[in-house]
């Protein structure tokens, strides 16, 4: 397939640069420029802004990206259903998750796969919901790890339930405690919230419930406030999957009234899904499918 010049023109937006997309491709920077030229004059659009310091997508530029990348998907997709028609699984996945999804279930998840098709090599990517969700519209990644998405206008495949808890200094009153209540928020002096993902979309929940709190600042990392919480400096509310190295350095409590959500796999079309990406979805689906997050389970 003749598809040099939609990955030139991509690889060179992804980049910020034909000198870094040049080397990415092995090609020449002017064979780069030569390349994204003859496509915009093919297409009779820009797609393009040179500049000094690089290269940013035009408005017409920004429309036609995931279309690119829909086609090298498409060609990538080929050649890997060539290759397992041979019975040699070969190709590139990119995955999006949460920090805590990948530090718990990719090495699992990575190694039995390539245990069976080591030909397949992996790109990782970590961000919120809101970053995951725009990788799948712009087709940047093969699937996303991200909770709660089934409004939305991709396919979504529901894995496990994770709970909500307050976690708490060793030192807090309700440290020993069987439950949080979250009526007892607004009298606590910091409730720091982790802008990430799931974190990020616990304020809205509070909130529909009435509950206030004080919050005297945000992280961007879950873990950056789980130590903070370890050194008595706030409490917080987040996953408990967020919490499982941290047991006997933080206080961990079911909320009162319960919250949870439901983490799944976000893919732009199941039907278009190649091979090697169907096959990650199915291992994860066999392996964690309908689990839930309890203190003591092992990933």
């Amino acid at each position: 397939m003749d598809t040099v010049r939609y990955r030139a023109f991509v690889t060179a937006a992804e980049k910020g640069t034909i000198k870094e997309a040049a080397e990415e491709m092995g090609y020449t920077s002017s064979a780069i420029s030569q390349l994204i030229k003859a496509l915009e004059e093919e297409l009779d659009t820009e797609l393009l802004v040179r500049s000094r310091t690089g290269v940013a997508l035009t408005s017409g530029g920004l429309t036609l990206m995931p279309i690119a990348r829909d086609i090298l998907a498409q060609e990538e997709k080929l050649y890997q259903t060539a290759a397992d028609l041979n019975g040699l699984l070969a190709g590139r996945l990119t995955i999006a998750a949460y920090p805590s999804i990948a530090l718990h279930w990719f090495p699992v998840l990575i190694q039995r796969f390539q245990d069976e098709h080591p030909g397949v090599t992996f790109a990782l990517r970590e961000g919120s919901w809101e970053d995951m969700y725009s990788w799948v519209e712009e087709r940047s990644v093969d699937m996303a790890f991200i909770a709660d998405a089934a409004g939305t206008p991709y396919d979504w495949t529901p894995l496990a339930t994770d709970d909500l808890v307050a976690v708490l200094p060793l030192s807090h009153p309700m440290a020993a405690g069987s439950l949080y209540p979250l009526s007892l928020l607004e009298e606590e002096k910091d409730v720091a919230l982790s802008e990430l993902g799931r974190d990020h979309e616990v304020a809205p929940r509070l909130r529909s419930l009435g509950v206030s709190w004080q919050t005297k600042f945000v992280a961007k990392e879950p873990h950056s406030l789980m130590m903070m919480v370890s050194r008595d400096m706030c409490m917080t509310i987040t996953n408990r999957m967020n919490t499982l190295n941290w047991k006997d350095l933080v206080a961990v409590l079911p909320l009162d009234p319960s919250l949870t959500e439901t983490i799944g796999i976000l893919v732009p079309s199941m039907e278009h899904l190649s091979p090697a990406a169907q096959y990650f979805l199915d291992l994860a689906v066999t392996r964690y499918s309908e689990r839930e997050f309890r203190e003591g389970t092992r990933f």
